[in-house]
């Protein structure tokens, strides 16, 4: 599947009001808990910038209804992290309506992938002057289950069952220090699973106990980007191996990847979909 996402490298700042631009309007979908409460300040900061610029506003909420009338906005601008951009990308799955970032969340990758890393008024102008590239859309499948769409990757094992942790003792904002409590209480009773994986061709599976990186862009928390080739707009999908058997194991990956650089973890390869099976139930997430 595939998304429009709008951006304008070096777009200029505007200034003062400008005339109200006929026809042109965008939504705005916000998190208001992001960013520890930053994105209700942003979303403010943009609502300004796009008047400026001429263009009108309206707020859609992300569980809501969006009829025909999302089709004609300019764009959908998310604010938030990267659990809003995920979900508003899985909304406009299908539809020729762009989407632009306002980035607020903890690590925003998918803010960082796609170059959304503008001030309010150059957001604005993006929006405005701005041309659309189209990215793919990775989709998570289990049998009896909802889909899940995702932007940037998709990740198994230590990673998500820390995130699961994470959300399960949740009590608002997060921020990267939120993250130490659920690593230790995982670490302390964490085993890895144990993973096959093949791709479209039909070959044999690949057999090992850790985790996985199925990757569509190749940003990843702490900028260690583990699939550091990934394209997302190539239309396959990067697959990464974590072989680890312990929690020393994934400390030793995690530091290999770090001294080593992105791109250097033990790539599986690149398809238009994988197949995965675990020994077991596992935790899966889903980030951008």
């Amino acid at each position: 599947m595939v998304a429009g996402v709008r951006w304008a490298p070096g777009a200029r700042a505007v200034r003062g009001r400008g005339p109200t631009l006929p026809g042109v309007r965008v939504a705005i979908v916000s998190n208001a808990s992001a960013g520890r409460g930053r994105a209700r300040h942003a979303r403010a900061g943009v609502r300004a910038a796009l008047a400026r610029a001429g263009i009108d506003a309206v707020d859609l909420a992300l569980d809501g209804p969006w009829d025909e009338a999302v089709d004609r906005m300019r764009a959908v601008i998310a604010v938030g992290g990267d659990g809003t951009v995920r979900a508003v990308a899985g909304r406009l799955a299908g539809r020729r309506v762009p989407l632009a970032i306002v980035p607020v969340g903890t690590e925003n990758l998918a803010a960082r992938a796609f170059g959304f890393r503008l001030g309010a008024d150059r957001l604005a102008a993006a929006v405005r002057d701005g041309s659309v590239r189209h990215v793919d859309l990775g989709v998570i499948r289990r049998p009896g289950l909802p889909e899940h769409r995702f932007v940037v990757m998709a990740s198994a094992g230590f990673d998500a069952d820390v995130v699961a942790a994470l959300h399960a003792a949740r009590r608002g904002p997060i921020s990267h220090a939120s993250y130490l409590g659920p690593i230790v209480r995982t670490a302390w009773r964490w085993r890895a699973p144990e993973v096959a994986a093949r791709g479209t061709g039909g070959a044999a599976p690949l057999r090992w106990h850790g985790g996985v990186v199925v990757a569509n862009a190749r940003e990843y928390a702490l900028r260690l980007d583990p699939a550091g080739e990934a394209d997302p707009a190539d239309g396959q999908l990067d697959a990464v191996a974590l072989r680890c058997r312990s929690v020393l194991g994934v400390i030793g990956w995690f530091a290999r990847l770090a001294v080593a650089g992105p791109g250097r973890a033990a790539g599986l390869g690149r398809d238009r979909a994988w197949h995965v099976r675990w020994d077991r139930p596992v935790h899966l997430q889903a980030d951008g």
